[in-house]
């Protein structure tokens, strides 16, 4: 998954978590807060920041929004000492779907929100080709937002937790299992994707779209039977790229049911099917 993450990274110049597939809402963990032991969100990022920062062959690449400059400035994340250097990254952390947009009192944050800006840190061991991703969210924002404004598609009434969706948000219940990106034989080719059906029940998929990372839409019809499977051609004008890329499923009010997104390596194998966990 984190290479999927790279060649996104290399083609877009950018991080969405909701948009560019790259983390599950359902892998998110609740971080211990400071001082509660071992495990703190604090301990982890010293953990990691300081053996990449020990080891001359790891690489980090931090993203977020820059601050600064602000040369001499005191600051007390600085414990009271002037800034040096004067200027940096924040905000390395999902930057969307912030729920204070319903809270006008209390929105100091709400128009920070925005698609395909979302921060993170990837550390890469050069000498064993190896990476790492810290992707992190606060609980007050949500999974659903609007592709546009990055603002709160639902109200938080007709939400779930964090990490367990609920309400009116449509996240599970339809998965993508396998695509055919590559197809063999000569130009058009005819590119697919495999649904799955993971409920009890039928689900319509009037209205529905599978998008491709250029966010161009294949429309989908019909019905998929409980815990059945389909395949989907997809339409000449949303084709996957062979560089690696994202695929979307959106249900008929644009909310994200799935998404996954595939490697340049898993796309340049001519005619072969991929599966996708």
């Amino acid at each position: 998954m984190l290479q999927a993450i790279v060649d996104q990274v290399e083609q877009f110049r950018a991080i969405d978590f909701i948009r560019g597939q790259i983390v599950e809402r359902r892998d998110f963990r609740i971080a211990r807060p400071a001082r509660r032991g071992e495990g703190a969100l604090p301990d982890l990022l010293e953990l990691h920041v300081n053996r990449a920062m020990n080891a001359p062959d790891v690489l980090i690449y931090a993203f977020g929004a820059r601050w600064g400059p602000k040369p001499g400035e005191i600051d007390r994340t600085f414990r009271g000492q002037p800034i040096e250097p004067s200027d940096g990254i924040h905000n390395v952390h999902m930057n969307q779907g912030s729920q204070e947009a319903h809270d006008p009192g209390n929105g100091r944050h709400a128009e920070e929100s925005g698609p395909w800006q979302d921060g993170a840190l990837l550390f890469h061991d050069a000498r064993h080709d190896e990476w790492t991703g810290i992707f992190l969210a606060f609980q007050s924002q949500q999974w659903h937002s609007d592709d546009h404004t990055g603002q709160p598609a639902l109200p938080p009434e007709r939400t779930g937790d964090w990490n367990r969706p609920g309400g009116d948000e449509p996240d599970f219940r339809v998965r993508i299992v396998a695509a055919m990106v590559n197809p063999g034989g000569p130009a058009p080719e005819t590119e697919s994707v495999t649904l799955l059906n993971m409920s009890a029940e039928t689900i319509s998929l009037d209205g529905w779209k599978l998008v491709n990372s250029d966010r161009r839409a294949t429309r989908l019809s019909g019905a998929i039977p409980p815990r059945a499977s389909i395949v989907v051609e997809l339409s000449p004008d949303a084709p996957l790229g062979n560089r690696g890329g994202t695929i979307g499923l959106l249900d008929e009010r644009g909310l994200k049911v799935n998404g996954v997104a595939y490697t340049r390596r898993q796309a340049e194998r001519e005619g072969e099917l991929v599966t996708i966990r």
